[in-house]
This record gives C-alpha cells, sequence and structure tokens, in this order.
C-alpha cells in the first residue's frame, strides 16, 4: 500500500539578533569528525536576524526516489540556492578520479557550499542521498549554528517494481554515471534509518501534490523561525 504524506513537526532553533546579518553517493568510508569547529565562531559573528528565506533543506532518499524533480521545484518556488551532489561530483568522476577516492569529499563540498550561502543570508536546498545520520546530525548541527530552520525531506518509493523501472530507464539512457538498479541493491544496505524527525514523501504521488506538501513543510518552518526570531 502506497506510504501517505509523513509530516514530523521539527524544534527550531532559536535566532539571537545581532547588529550585522551577513548572513554519486560514496558510501562506506567514515565522515571525518570536528571538521567544522572554527564555524561557530564564524556563525556568531556573520548570522543575525532570521530572514524571510532563512532555511537550510535537505531532500534526501536512495537514487531514483524522485529527489530532484522536488528539490528543483521547492528551490524555483521559494528563490533558494539548489546544490546537488551529482553535479559536483560528475566533472571529477568523468576525468576518471575513482568514486572510492573522493569518498565523502562530495558531502564536504555541500557543507560548504551551503554555509557559505547560509552566512551570506541564502535559503539553501541540497540534494543528495544523505546515507547516514552523522551527516544528517551534522546538517542539522550547521543549520543551528546559523540561526536558520532545518527542514530535511526523505523521498520514498514505496513500490519497488516502479523504482526499479525509473533507475533502469535513466541508466539505460547512456548517463554512465547514474547508478544501476543492481548497484542500488548493493548499497542500499548503507542506508541508514533516519533517527531524527523529517517529512517523508512517497514518489508514487504526482509532483503535484508532493510539491505543495514539501513547500508547506518548508515555509512552516521559516515563520517559526521568523516567530522566534
Amino acid at each position: 500500500m502506497p506510504l501517505a504524506l509523513c509530516k514530523s513537526r521539527l524544534p527550531i532553533p532559536q535566532a539571537r539578533p545581532k547588529e550585522a546579518r551577513a548572513c554519486s553517493e560514496r558510501p562506506g568510508r567514515a565522515a571525518s569528525a570536528g571538521a567544522y569547529r572554527g564555524d561557530d565562531v564564524i556563525c556568531e559573528q556573520r548570522c543575525g536576524t532570521v530572514g524571510s528565506m532563512s532555511v537550510l533543506v535537505a531532500v534526501s532518499g536512495l537514487p531514483g526516489a524522485g529527489k530532484s524533480a522536488v528539490a528543483v521545484a521547492v528551490a524555483s518556488e521559494l528563490g533558494l540556492v539548489l546544490v546537488e551532489l551529482d553535479h559536483l561530483e560528475a566533472p571529477l568522476l568523468r576525468r576518471g578520479i575513482d568514486g572510492d577516492a573522493l569518498g565523502w569529499s562530495g558531502y564536504e563540498m555541500l557543507t560548504i557550499i551551503a554555509k557559505d550561502n547560509l552566512l551570506l543570508g541564502n535559503g539553501v536546498v541540497i540534494d543528495s542521498v544523505l546515507w547516514t545520520n552523522e551527516w544528517r546530525d551534522r546538517w542539522a548541527a550547521l543549520a543551528a549554528r546559523c540561526r536558520v530552520s532545518w527542514r530535511p525531506i526523505e523521498m520514498i518509493c514505496s513500490d519497488p517494481t516502479v523504482h526499479r523501472a525509473r533507475v533502469n530507464h535513466r541508466y539505460t539512457q547512456g548517463d554512465a554515471l547514474k547508478s544501476s538498479w543492481e548497484t542500488i541493491v548493493k548499497r542500499r544496505v548503507r542506508y541508514e534509518p533516519w533517527r531524527g524527525q523529517r517529512l517523508v514523501l512517497d514518489s508514487l504521488r504526482s509532483t503535484d501534490e508532493l510539491v505543495p506538501a514539501a513547500l508547506a513543510f518548508i515555509r512552516e518552518g521559516i515563520a517559526v523561525a521568523r516567530r522566534s526570531s
């Protein structure tokens, strides 16, 4: 039975006003800890009151689950900066850099880009599988340090037959950088169940239903953050 839209309320970090406001997937290798300890000082100095689009959105889920369609739609509608992991890694992979050698470097790049934009006052949407709870917690902590709303969305496809057909279609279209269904099946055991709250959307539903649900979830977080600033 298709899963219904699942919505969980998330705590919004308290904003503290200040004078100035400036504000393919490689599972299996441990992410480096404590890589951004200096961010606390930077965010304290440069982040200010919560703006109209002060938000960090992560659209996550296995390859072929429908992440990009939702990520692009909400970024376009809300005027948010969109950062997609596949676009960062593709030039490196095409130049022959092995995926294992990349490790979690793509996620490190996503984090830096997101942080820089949040410090400039730009809301951000990140499109990536987001395999582990360590990275989910790291991005939630980044949002808290920058005094913005953290709105994670998990895309699923509750029908394995439909999911497989989607993956096989794009894989057979000649994009060698897209994962095959067999590769996804092998890797999905490394996709950790979420332990934090998020909005779950089933891509068996049409984008006409999914996008409004995602927008409502994001706007709710922004509104709560603005009221608490």
